[in-house]
């Protein structure tokens, strides 16, 4: 599994220069502090593409690309590549807790066995572009856990392999709902067991 190859022209960003003050328009500065302080992720992100003054000094997120969750001789393990610099370094995660917040997921991931990599992780994404998502032998995930993974509605490669999406009420999430939230899907893989 290899990171994904980064399309950010670096002679773009050499001219970008973040803004000290509020830009010149008509909204009061505590209405733009207000909208950069409580935007939801895909605000946020829209708004940084469309004015400079919503870009951070110090990007606040960790991105991360192509998380792998398995069970290594029973013990559940995380691995991941995380931008450092230019380049992606591969990070590997025994304990749940050492999973860093305000993730920014893209490229693909695959959790296998333990549901417990779907619960600690769903409180620290920020943001999830994700083109393929693998879930093996995951029972009873939430429904809202799958849409948060499926926000952007970029997911090309959908795989529940033993797998059950379950809402609150604890009944399975029909397989058209959840094809609603992946509208560009090119590939889907259904598997499931009959004993």
């Amino acid at each position: 599994m290899l990171p994904p190859r980064s399309t950010i022209d670096k002679s773009l960003l050499s001219n970008v220069k973040i803004p000290c003050g509020n830009p010149s328009n008509d909204f009061p500065s505590d209405v733009l502090k207000h909208i950069r302080n409580n935007a939801i992720p895909e605000q946020t992100l829209k708004l940084m593409k469309v004015c400079k003054y919503f870009l951070y000094k110090k990007f606040p997120l960790n991105y991360v690309a192509n998380i792998d969750g398995f069970s290594n001789f029973g013990q559940p393990t995380l691995e991941y590549y995380q931008k450092v610099g230019n380049n992606f370094v591969k990070f590997e995660v025994v304990s749940l807790n050492d999973i860093p917040n305000n993730l920014c997921i893209g490229g693909e991931m695959e959790l296998r066995n333990h549901l417990n990599f779907v619960i600690s992780l769903i409180p620290k994404i920020f943001a999830c572009e994700l083109k393929c998502l693998i879930f093996y032998y995951l029972t009873n995930i939430e429904y809202a856990h799958f849409k948060l993974l499926t926000l952007f509605g970029k997911v090309e490669k959908l795989a529940l392999i033993e797998s059950t999406i379950i809402y609150n009420n604890g009944e399975i999430v029909p397989y058209e709902n959840l094809l609603d939230h992946v509208p560009v899907l090119q590939r889907l893989k259904l598997f499931v067991f009959i004993y």
